[in-house]
């Protein structure tokens, strides 16, 4: 099937191609002037910008994860997550909750009452930090899963986006018949002669 100008180069989704990088340099250049302006130093800048990278980078590393190019890669992808999982389940869980306990709220004394004030520059760092990871994220998740340049073999190629197909590198061809032993396939075969053959001296034709 012929493909467009457009899908050749950009795979045949162009248009979310297009629109998500589009969409998530527009909003990268917003997350940058954010940064600058909830800034009242040099070094809050410095500190909100690389709380923002860490965004981005744990945002791509997910992008990656959920969409593989290959099933060998998958399962990678999968080893690694696992060993991530018992890290952060055991040691950064238990750290993590007394740490947003002491930046995320501060604690005055209102007649006589403790009462714990939110503090408003730690939640808009965890929202510049959720954003990068989440823009990153679907930007990478789109062009892994959608960016897919048209070649001749996998033009007629109709399956879904982000699925793994077996004419990639790496990845056996798999039988469309039935598996070889079995009663399927036994069936398949085609009945041996048992009696004389046509032409042969015994048949009743050459009698």
């Amino acid at each position: 099937m012929a493909t467009s100008s457009v899908e050749q180069p950009l795979g045949r989704y162009p248009y979310s191609v297009i629109s998500t990088n589009v969409a998530a340099a527009a909003l990268a250049i917003a997350i940058v002037w954010l940064c600058i302006q909830v800034s009242d130093s040099m070094q809050d800048q410095v500190f909100n910008g690389l709380l923002t990278i860490f965004g981005a980078l744990i945002g791509w590393a997910f992008g990656m994860f959920f969409a593989p190019y290959t099933k060998e890669e998958a399962s990678r992808f999968s080893s690694i997550a696992q060993g991530i999982s018992v890290f952060v389940s055991g040691y950064v869980v238990s750290k993590l909750d007394r740490f947003l306990e002491a930046t995320m709220f501060t604690t005055t004394v209102v007649g006589g009452n403790t009462v714990d004030t939110p503090t408003s520059i730690t939640w808009v760092r965890i929202g510049l930090f959720l954003c990068a990871a989440l823009l990153v994220m679907l930007t990478v998740f789109t062009n892994r899963a959608y960016f897919r340049p048209e070649t001749p073999s996998s033009a007629g190629d109709k399956s879904p986006p982000g699925s793994v197909s077996s004419s990639e590198p790496g990845i056996p061809e798999y039988r469309t018949g039935p598996e070889p032993g079995t009663s399927a396939a036994r069936e398949a075969l085609p009945v041996a002669q048992t009696g004389p053959g046509e032409g042969s001296p015994l048949s009743p034709a050459s009698a």
